[in-house]
């Protein structure tokens, strides 16, 4: 008993501290304006593209950005003009989990689940041992590699299951020193910011 009420103590503190750094992370965007977001999104997908791990990737899993993260819409552009398969998460309903599915074009998203952009339900699922690279945004990231979602947890169960190269992404602003870790979250194999890839500790 002592040991449980030990262990949802520590839980609770984690999340204590990631809804305090998703505030001042939250405040720290909002300082930035709408042209510095599109240099450094600009910035950021331009230093990607150079990168060994993506020039030699033939399946990769991009997202499309809610407002005040970082786009990679240029990525997902780059990738379907050279013949990569480009995939997009969806969030299946029924099984309250995210997939990956392929898409043609831009014109293959929908609104989805918090309206965020998705492959409809016309684009096919992708077994996920294809995909060689993951482009991932968040909230933070750390030179650990830990990564601060958005709270509901979808995410890191997603990729939790993938072998591919996870590549964080995301503006200069939103790396700290160290974000709040628990068990189950994901582990960035590089953090990507417009500077360059920090060195990860």
């Amino acid at each position: 008993m002592g040991d449980q009420i030990k262990i949802y103590n520590s839980n609770s503190h984690i999340c204590l501290l990631k809804d305090k750094m998703r505030k001042q992370i939250s405040t720290a965007k909002n300082s930035i304006s709408k042209k510095e977001m599109h240099e450094q999104s600009s910035q950021l997908c331009d230093l990607v593209q150079r990168t060994e791990d993506w020039i030699n990737s033939k399946t990769v899993l991009l997202y499309r950005n809610l407002n005040k993260e970082i786009s990679v819409n240029s990525l997902i552009e780059q990738g379907l003009k050279s013949n990569k398969t480009v995939a997009l998460p969806r969030y299946e309903s029924k099984d309250m989990k995210y997939s990956a599915c392929v898409i043609k074009s831009l014109k293959d998203l929908v609104v989805g689940k918090y309206n965020i952009m998705e492959p409809s339900q016309n684009c096919n699922k992708i077994n996920i041992n294809q995909l060689d690279l993951v482009i991932v945004p968040g909230v933070a990231f750390d030179r650990f590699g830990g990564r601060l979602g958005r709270g509901n947890g979808y995410y890191d169960r997603f990729l939790k299951n993938l072998k591919a190269i996870f590549y964080g992404v995301c503006f200069k602003q939103q790396v700290v020193d160290k974000t709040p870790q628990d068990l189950h979250d994901a582990k960035m194999d590089i953090i990507m910011t417009p500077d360059g890839k920090l060195d990860l500790n």
